[in-house]
């Protein structure tokens, strides 16, 4: 159970943020985030948070003075916005319908509002402890990586074994819920390779990109692997030690106050001095959810701060014929970037 002084914090941290009256709140992430349940709506205003839930989720909410909890009933959200009156809603990006379903119900503005995901960008002690406890998992696996990739495996016997080992040590779910990216030789170009019934040949290059889930928290992490011995002076070989080597560097250029931005140009341009292309982000926030914010692209206009939990993973793909990444966690402190899946 989350602690009530945490969810104290987290909701302080949202109405600092939220620039409206009343914040609707109902994507399970986000709900989860403010009441430790994950099905839901809840209105929030500077005053007040409550919060409907089903017979099951309502006997989990446990936080008297910090939380109204109530049963789901029918118009009970629009019940309460007519008592209210507030002059400015903010909703969560939600889908369409369910945005024009809001705001044929309610008569006043509606903006799209992220910032309960903002406030999540910034991690509590109490979610780095969980998060550095997924990514102790999250190596674990990689450590077994490294036993069962080799020539004559196939990727998805290689893939089983690892996942087997990351819930072994506790992870709540498979990698990303989804299971775990692995993909070897020309499969490797491919930026989200999943395992197939290919079998790894010597001297290929073997993309393995997994994490856990512990205590509702994601870890994330990528490693290339050579099966067998590379070929000196090979493309291949100057790629893997390319990346491998302009991943720490870009790590160890992230300060306080950096904009996000600069951080993917920074690779992009290595990359490109190196006669390649850089096809995705640099990096992405990491907690609640695989991805999160902060978003580490070539437009985000995010600040970097003290306690924001990323990734780093620099890639290079030829279609075709190889891929090579490293990616890991980092938690950015006063002075530097703490590696958390080193």
């Amino acid at each position: 159970m989350i602690p009530g002084t945490e969810i104290k914090d987290r909701i302080r941290k949202i109405r600092d943020l939220m620039g409206v009256d009343v914040m609707i709140i109902s994507k399970p992430k986000n709900l989860m985030y403010i009441s430790g349940i994950t099905s839901g709506h809840s209105l929030l205003t500077q005053d007040s948070c409550t919060v409907w839930t089903n017979e099951i989720e309502y006997e989990t909410i446990k936080y008297p003075g910090i939380i109204d909890a109530e049963l789901y009933k029918k118009n009970a959200m629009k019940d309460c916005l007519d008592k209210l009156k507030p002059g400015k809603i903010g909703i969560e990006n939600v889908e369409i319908n369910y945005y024009n379903k809001i705001k044929k119900e309610i008569d006043c503005e509606i903006t799209v509002s992220d910032a309960v995901e903002r406030a999540r960008m910034v991690k509590s002690d109490y979610e780095i402890a969980l998060v550095k406890k997924s990514a102790g998992i999250a190596r674990k696996g990689m450590e077994k990586a490294y036993e069962v990739v080799s020539p004559g495996t196939s990727e998805l016997k290689a893939a089983a074994e690892i996942e087997y080992e990351i819930r072994k040590n506790q992870s709540e779910t498979t990698p990303f819920e989804h299971g775990m990216l692995l993909s070897s030789g020309k499969n490797s170009a491919d930026i989200h390779g999943f395992p197939t019934k290919k079998k790894i040949k010597s001297g290929e290059l073997v993309v393995v990109d997994l994490g856990a889930r512990y205590g509702q928290y994601y870890s994330d992490m990528t490693r290339t692997i050579p099966a067998g011995k590379l070929k000196l002076n090979s493309k291949e070989a100057m790629a893997y030690e390319f990346i491998k080597n302009l991943e720490l560097e870009t790590i160890d250029i992230i300060k306080v106050g950096m904009k996000a931005s600069d951080v993917h140009k920074f690779a992009d341009d290595k990359i490109k001095e190196f006669k390649y292309k850089f096809h995705h982000s640099i990096g992405h926030g990491v907690g609640l959810a695989v991805q999160e914010m902060p978003h580490l692209n070539g437009i985000s206009e995010t600040v970097l701060c003290e306690n924001m939990v990323f990734t780093i993973e620099p890639g290079i793909y030829v279609p075709g014929k190889f891929g090579v990444r490293f990616e890991d966690m980092v938690l950015l402190s006063k002075k530097r970037c703490i590696i958390l899946t080193a």
